[in-house]
């Protein structure tokens, strides 16, 4: 399930950048800020050690709130959108993504493009100091 972990760290790392950015911006415009149809996830560093150790922390918050393993939610998610078990690095990603911005509570779904199936979703925030 290491594309569910990088999809998790990678969004929980550029939502709470972009945030960093857009605030330190308001006081010193030299601060490079995603514009003009840049993308975050181009512009913004890797993703630091911090976040991948905050998306295990999540991961597991998932798997205790459905009393599943995450291999069983992806399965499930696999299932009712018509995708081979295992799937892919990019799709598990993908899902990892979609599910780390539920949580962070951010408006976007993995239910927008994909099948539903029954998952709960914990509240989880993540912040760079």
């Amino acid at each position: 399930m290491q594309g569910v972990i990088d999809g998790m760290s990678r969004a929980l790392f550029l939502c709470a950048y972009a945030d960093r950015q857009e605030e330190l911006a308001e006081d010193d415009p030299t601060v490079h800020v995603a514009s003009h149809g840049e993308d975050w996830n181009d512009i913004a560093p890797e993703t630091p050690m911090d976040a991948i150790q905050e998306a295990c922390i999540l991961y597991g918050h998932i798997e205790s709130q459905n009393n599943l393993n995450m291999a069983c939610l992806l399965a499930r998610a696999c299932k009712v959108d018509g995708v081979e078990f295992p799937p892919s690095h990019t799709y598990e990603e993908e899902f990892g993504h979609y599910l780390a911005m539920m949580c962070l509570g951010h408006g976007v779904s993995w239910f927008d493009d994909h099948a539903r199936f029954d998952i709960e979703i914990p509240h989880f925030e993540y912040h760079i100091d």
